[in-house]
């Protein structure tokens, strides 16, 4: 019998405010305990945070935490093999010996830990943003750790301002202000500070994380075909015009699951394989199917490794490579076809900057806008949402807007 959770109001003994603990309720073999979250509510309190069609933008914040919990105690209960309420409680409340592990109070300390956690997981390209956000904020603070508390709307403004006078942009002033967010989150279900002092948000008098604008990554058609017609002038410019064009006829493929792909993933005409981002975050998430095409097949040959099923594909990666040292090979990979995919750019006339993301773009919006379903091409990318496929998909081109005009003539 597999194990269940829910969130329940445990109405046994109330405070002194006639209000009641919030509990996950987990149920293995018919038999139940309660596990604390931390949250107090009156019965009339759970009944509206209960309600999926309250439109309160506090009530949803709050059932958005407790049910945080919940999550928690289902991904403690999917690793835990046999299941045991001893063990699942020791990893619940954090605890080794009966001790509650201490959640810092501290922001930099924080980070610290973070880090270290990610490390372990071998998330080494999320764990070096976590750190590079925890050395921007040290220097902000000249050096001093500060408290959760002193993350307030205005410590915000301040750190973002900072960063604009020192020259940069949204982009990295976003990247970091999303990761002390997620911490702050953190704290917020370690009870290290109430959700009610939480600074971010759209609403007047929060903080707004700032966003990049959405500059065109998309090739046009016309753009990638003088690319693809380029005569290369060196056997660098070949190579890394070959594995970013790898890429984009790959269903838009990211470089390092292009170099994790191995001989076996090919099967006749097609290509099936499962993004590392996916296999980390969604369980049973059916393999992604790309066309084994000709431009493929020929990079391949021209390419690849011996033809083996164990061989990667491209002899980028060692079998016995660590995710440190993957990393390392794919960023230096990376930079290799920016640098000759931007100098071929230059080369034909194209003023766009162009790098590996566009290979990803362009194969999405060159499809939209050949009529291609948006559903298909969120199933191609591995999106779990369309919402998400609609970010990577460019403007129509200026001649498909002409063209499809006609249509509005009732004559025609």
């Amino acid at each position: 019998m597999s194990v269940t959770t829910l969130i329940y109001l445990d109405i046994r003994r109330p405070n002194k405010e006639g209000k009641y603990p919030i509990k996950v309720r987990v149920t293995n073999n018919r038999k139940s305990r309660l596990y604390k979250t931390g949250f107090l509510l009156s019965i009339d309190e759970y009944e509206k945070v209960s309600n999926p069609k309250a439109r309160s933008e506090n009530i949803k914040r709050i059932r958005e935490e407790i049910d945080q919990y919940r999550i928690k105690a289902d991904e403690i209960i999917k690793e835990l093999k046999p299941f045991s309420f001893e063990t699942f409680a020791a990893r619940y409340l954090n605890r080794e010996t009966g001790e509650e592990v201490f959640f810092p109070k501290y922001v930099l300390k924080a980070f610290d830990l973070k880090v270290k956690e990610l490390k372990e997981e071998k998330r080494i390209g999320t764990a070096n943003l976590y750190n590079s956000t925890k050395v921007s904020l040290e220097k902000f603070s000249n050096g001093k750790d500060f408290h959760f508390e002193n993350v307030t709307v205005h410590f915000l403004k301040r750190f973002e301002n900072w960063h604009k006078s020192n020259g940069n942009g949204n982009t990295i002033i976003g990247i970091y202000l999303r990761n002390l967010k997620a911490l702050y989150n953190e704290a917020i279900l370690n009870r290290i500070v109430p959700a009610e002092s939480y600074p971010f948000g759209a609403k007047k008098g929060l903080y707004q994380i700032p966003t990049s604008a959405n500059n065109k990554k998309a090739l046009k058609k016309s753009e990638l075909k003088k690319i693809f017609e380029y005569i290369p002038e060196s056997w660098q410019e070949e190579k890394y015009r070959d594995l970013w064009a790898f890429s984009y006829y790959c269903n838009g493929l990211n470089i390092k699951d292009v170099c994790l792909l191995k001989y076996s993933n090919i099967n006749g005409n097609i290509i099936e394989f499962t993004r590392e981002k996916t296999k980390r975050n969604s369980k049973n998430q059916p393999p992604i199917k790309a066309a084994y095409i000709e431009p493929l097949q020929l990079i391949v040959e021209k390419w690849g490794n011996p033809v083996n099923q164990n061989n990667f594909i491209f002899p980028i990666l060692k079998l016995s490579d660590q995710e440190t040292e993957i990393r390392k090979k794919v960023d230096l990979l990376v930079s290799q076809i920016n640098k000759y995919i931007g100098t071929i750019a230059h080369k034909v006339g194209i003023e766009t900057k162009i790098t590996t993301y566009s290979a990803r773009h362009s194969f999405a919006s060159v499809l939209r806008n050949s009529g291609v379903n948006v559903s298909f091409i969120s199933q191609s990318l591995g999106h779990k949402n369309i919402s998400t496929t609609q970010s990577y998909l460019d403007s129509l081109e200026e001649e498909d807007v002409v063209n499809n005009a006609t249509f509005l003539n009732p004559n025609n």
